[in-house]
């Protein structure tokens, strides 16, 4: 009697990665992109067809519109992301000029979401089952010749005149990724301010908001620039569930860096010192303090602060920057003299 061949195990592919597969994202895109809205009478062009070319760009790193339109006749690429017709660089920017940015957060949502169920989301895990979620404003057009009805307008001190768009961006990342996750941005609009502060700050407020409404249950550490640390947008971001790590200008917080001083002075203050890891001859050095007064009008809004620095061998100091946070450090490392 011949014995059957050895039993050989049929490895399956997990059903989480299913979910992340880029047919399927590209499937999930087309599907909540066929939802949107298209009011126009008897068009050439889908407006699904509009927004997966201009998706397309981004995997395929056409540097512009003009590029991309050599590709209109590309049948595998537009099987690949299912497009019907490829419009036009004009067509294209007049079908998508009036769609409106919060129409194409779903878009967005449920490439997240399909994240989420394939498990992709647990590498960006920071800290106490946390992720990073680092937000800026980023200006992506200017002329001094096109603009629009959207467009923010800047004069120089000559008079002259120029137009621009900007918006405010999320990201979850993490240390030693080159991957992030980009969510949903919120545009920078004329209503929100004569000046680059409000606009930004407003901004931010939407999108949080909107981050939040979307995503309930999400652990995030919200990491933003000066502009942030301020006691409105903390207080935003402690209603809204969320932890925080804004760096500091001194130029902005005397008040707090006075009271950092005083609690140096009364021995409050830990730190501790350490060679760089990847620079040889550098030193590290952190110093931090819990439960400081944010400013002198808001003294019930108690912070963290941290400090950290970098030295070289000479002594020179090559880094420094200061955090206010929630996050609360180990107490009992060692206290350098």
């Amino acid at each position: 009697m011949i014995a059957p061949p050895p039993r050989t195990e049929r490895v399956n592919t997990p059903r989480t990665r299913k979910h992340l597969s880029f047919d399927q994202l590209v499937e999930q895109i087309y599907d909540e992109a066929q939802q949107l809205p298209d009011q126009r009478e008897d068009p050439d062009y889908r407006l699904v067809d509009a927004i997966m070319s201009a998706f397309a760009m981004f995997p395929l790193k056409d540097p512009s519109l003009l590029a991309f339109d050599g590709r209109r006749n590309d049948e595998n690429m537009k099987n690949l992301f299912r497009i019907a017709q490829i419009p036009s660089d004009t067509q294209m920017r007049v079908i998508l000029d009036p769609v409106l940015p919060d129409w194409l957060r779903p878009l967005f949502k449920v490439i997240f979401q399909a994240l989420q169920r394939g498990k992709a989301l647990e590498p960006f895990i920071f800290h106490e089952g946390h992720y990073l979620l680092a937000i800026d404003g980023t200006e992506y057009f200017s002329s001094d010749s096109i603009d629009c009805s959207s467009c923010l307008c800047r004069e120089s001190k000559t008079g002259k005149k120029s137009y621009y768009h900007q918006m405010v961006c999320a990201t979850l990342v993490m240390p030693g990724k080159r991957e992030v996750i980009p969510l949903a941005p919120e545009p920078i609009v004329k209503q929100d301010g004569s000046n680059k502060n409000d606009c930004e700050r407003n901004a931010s407020k939407r999108l949080l908001e909107k981050i939040r409404q979307e995503h309930p249950r999400l652990p995030i550490i919200v990491v933003e620039d000066g502009l942030a640390s301020n006691a409105p947008h903390i207080r935003l971001l402690k209603k809204l569930d969320m932890r925080f790590l804004l760096i500091a200008n001194e130029d902005d917080h005397e008040y707090l860096f006075d009271e950092f001083i005083r609690a140096d002075d009364e021995g409050r203050v830990t730190g501790f010192s350490f060679p760089h890891p990847a620079e040889p001859g550098v030193t590290c050095e952190i110093s931090f303090v819990h439960d400081l007064p944010l400013n002198r009008s808001n003294q019930d809004l108690l912070v963290n602060v941290l400090m950290y620095s970098e030295y070289a061998a000479d002594c020179t100091r090559q880094k420094h920057f200061v955090g206010v946070t929630d996050l609360r450090f180990p107490i009992g490392v060692h206290v350098w003299p």
